[in-house]
């Protein structure tokens, strides 16, 4: 992996000998729950670029607010992000949204080889 590049901050992005694969249960829970966060996430961007209540909340830097509000020609404000998550037995927990590294589907190809 090192030889690849399928690193990040150094550590490898696979290390261990099984991978853990989601039975069809699990991945429809994950696909359910991540298509309802992106939904909100996309509900929240709108509503924020038409309330300024709701964008300073946000706490944007003048900066991101002027980016925030260039139409981009699409209908999403993200075209290509990632929620990272951990699958529980009982639950699933995302801890972080990645707009600005989509890196995921990059290093697919590689770890799938």
């Amino acid at each position: 992996m090192r030889a690849r590049r399928l690193t990040f901050g150094g550590r490898l992005l696979c290390p261990f000998l099984r991978p853990f694969f989601l039975d069809s249960r699990d991945e429809a829970r994950v696909k359910d729950a991540a298509e309802t966060l992106w939904i909100l996430g996309e509900r929240v961007a709108q509503a924020a670029l038409s309330d300024d209540t709701l964008l300073a909340d946000l706490a944007l830097s003048p900066d991101e607010i002027r980016l925030a509000r260039i139409d981009p020609g699409y209908a999403t404000a993200s075209t290509a992000a990632r929620a990272d998550a951990f699958v529980l037995p009982d639950s699933l927990q995302f801890a972080e949204y990645n707009g600005e590294s989509p890196a995921g589907a990059g290093y697919a190809q590689g770890l799938a080889e």
